[in-house]
This record gives C-alpha cells, structure tokens and sequence, in this order.
C-alpha cells in the first residue's frame, strides 16, 4: 500500500489503546512502526531492488516480530526516563486512564508495535505486488489480488479518524470516543481488503465458469486490481501461448467481458532460462512477474531488441483514462539486446514512467552467448 495508508494506520494502532498514554510521542511511535518496513526503499530503485529486495527482509514475519521488540524496548526506555510524571488516575467513561506514562508495560507496549508492523504486512499482502512475508526460508510472494496499491476508499475513512483523535488528544472527556473510533478505524483496515477480494472472488468464478472462448479458448481468466478497484478491475484471460486483457466494470457484474485485441506474447520457458544463465536479473523478473509478456524487434542497428512486461502493470485503461494519461505502456520492463551470433550484447531497466524515456542501455563487456 501506499506509504499515507501505512502511516494513517500506524499512527491509529496506539490510540486504540485505553491504557496508552496521551502523549505526542506515542502518534510518533505509531507512526514508526506503520511505516518502518518501507525502510527497504533506501535500497533504491534499481531491478534488483525491485525485483528481489522490496517486500523482502523487512517485510518478513521473523523481521517484524525483531523490530517490534526493539520499537518497545526503545520507547520504555523513554517514558522510563520523561520527567513529567504527574498524570493522576482517572476514570473516563468506564476506562481507565494510565497514572503515569512509564507505568504502562513493556508487554502492551510490544503488542502495540506488533499491531502496527503486522497491519502493515496484512495490507501488503493484500496487493497483488506480492510480499516475503516468509523470508529468510522463503522468498514467496504472498499477493492476494484485494487491493490496488492506493485505494481512496481504504485510506480517507483512516484519515479522518485520524483527524478527529488528533483533534481531541488531549481531552479526557473524549477519551472513550477516541479510542472507539481509532478500533473502528483498525477494524476497517482489516475489513475492507477482505470486502474486496469478495468481490474479486465473485467475479473470477463468474467469468471463470461462463467464459470459454477468448478469440482462441482461453485456459482461465484472472482479475486484478486497478486504480479504480473494486468498482473496476483488469481481467487477464490466457491460454498456452498468450495473454488478452479487458477492463471489468463491478456493476456490470451480469456482462461477459469482450477481450479484444491486442493479444500479448507468453515468454518461451526455455527463453527465461538461457538469459537467467548469462543475466540473474532476468532469473529475478521471472520470479517477479506474474503476467509476463515478450515483443521483439529490429533496431536499426540489426540487433533483436526483447521487451519482458508484466501485465499487472499494463494499464489497460478506459479510453478517457488513456487519453487523460497518453500512455497506456505501463511499468517496470525488462529489455535485452541480442545479435544474430546469439549474444546478449546489452540490457536495460526501464521502472517508473517518468524514466522509460531516459533511461540508457547497460552494454556487456564482453558480450556473452546464450547457452543452447
């Protein structure tokens, strides 16, 4: 998920808390642990970052339940230390308010913490990025196609219960309020990824069990989410040899989608393997992309040009969304150089969009052959 989702979240995880103290510092200590995992982006935003270091360490069960003891060894130790100890005990609405800040325990604490990273991975796996949850013994992706990675629908309601905590955190009158509201907001978080793959699920077993053809028969029929999910959603429909998209409006739940033209190459298994031999990255895009596409050309200089996408991030767009954007190419391709010789002769990452256009070839020094 986007990182103000993440950071909405995290923030909210304390206030739910009758017993946490109201202080500035516990928002801020909520706020870390929503947001520490993204700490991986410091990698850059290189392929191998991408294809193999997002959603990895930092974003495994074995890493989170570390940082979350660290986060609540780090933050008793400075309520331990704060001078200003006089909060008396006091009853509000039936809960109970803490007397002094560094009475509240080191195990709540470490529960706290662990709410905020764990709903932080929850909503990760809820995209269809993918997550490590289970590194180190795993680099699987857990991707459930739930979410797209920013969803207004998800993120406004944590905001402006956010907001309203804010708003009244000093107020003991409105403590009960605010801590029922910020559980409120929590259960949300945890609510509205399973309200869409509902949905998502609905709709795939629908066209999965109605549709059969797709120009050619098609083996199955994927939905993904987009921008706009779960009012929108992109079928992928496939069969041995290649890929079709469509755009897929919920309302019309009753429609059979029209998969038109273009249709998009399947990636030649043996392909994957003779470039992974000579180049890891694409060994590392392979294991990356759950969709994935070639296109080949001619350059002018002769050389065989492959183009590896990935379908999930293919916009396939409604036509005043293309023409809005002017682009409908998508992110993070993968190409490849090869001459008649059989040698991969360059190599280029071509991530956000922003930087398609300016990104320059990696050329091989020397240049190797691909393996037969």
């Amino acid at each position: 998920m986007d990182s103000v989702t993440h950071l909405a979240a995290g923030a909210l995880t304390p206030l739910a808390f009758s017993r946490a103290p109201r202080m500035w510092p516990l928002v801020f200590f909520g706020i870390t642990a929503g947001i520490l995992p993204d700490i991986d982006i410091l990698a850059g935003s290189s392929a191998h970052a991408m294809f193999s270091i997002h959603r990895g360490l930092t974003h495994s069960i074995l890493s989170i339940s570390t940082a979350a003891l660290l986060l609540a060894l780090s933050f008793k130790f400075f309520l331990s230390n704060l001078h200003v100890k006089n909060d008396a005990v006091r009853v509000v609405d039936g809960l109970a308010v803490i007397a002094r800040p560094d009475d509240w325990s080191l195990g709540q604490i470490f529960l706290v913490a662990l709410l905020g990273l764990g709903l932080h991975l929850y909503l990760d796996c809820m995209t269809s990025f993918g997550t490590q949850i289970f590194w180190p013994f795993s680099n699987y992706r857990v991707a459930v196609p739930a979410l797209f990675i920013v969803d207004p629908l998800l993120t406004i309601p944590l905001l402006i219960i956010l907001f309203y905590c804010l708003r009244n955190f000093k107020s003991r009158a409105k403590l009960a309020a605010q801590v029922t509201w910020a559980r409120y907001a929590i259960f949300w978080a945890l609510l509205y990824p399973l309200i869409c793959l509902g949905i998502h699920e609905g709709l795939s077993r629908k066209f999965n069990r109605d549709y059969t053809e797709v120009g050619t028969a098609a083996e199955k029929i994927t939905l993904t989410p987009v921008l706009f999910s779960p009012f929108y959603w992109k079928a992928v429909a496939e069969n041995s040899e290649e890929y079709r998209m469509q755009w897929v409006a919920t309302h019309k739940f009753s429609t059979r989608p029209h998969f038109d033209p273009p249709a998009y190459s399947k990636v030649p298994p043996r392909l994957w393997q003779r470039l992974a031999e000579v180049l890891p990255i694409f060994g590392e895009y392979r294991e990356f992309a759950h969709f994935p596409t070639l296109e080949s050309t001619i350059n002018p200089q002769g050389l065989k040009e492959l183009t590896f996408k990935d379908l999930r991030y293919i916009y396939s767009l409604p036509n005043f969304l293309k023409e809005c954007l002017g682009t409908d190419d998508g992110l993070f391709h993968l190409q490849a150089r090869l001459g008649k010789d059989n040698r991969v002769y360059a190599w280029r990452y071509l991530g956000w969009e922003s930087t398609i256009r300016d990104t320059a070839w990696e050329d091989l020094h020397p240049a190797p052959i691909l393996p037969e």
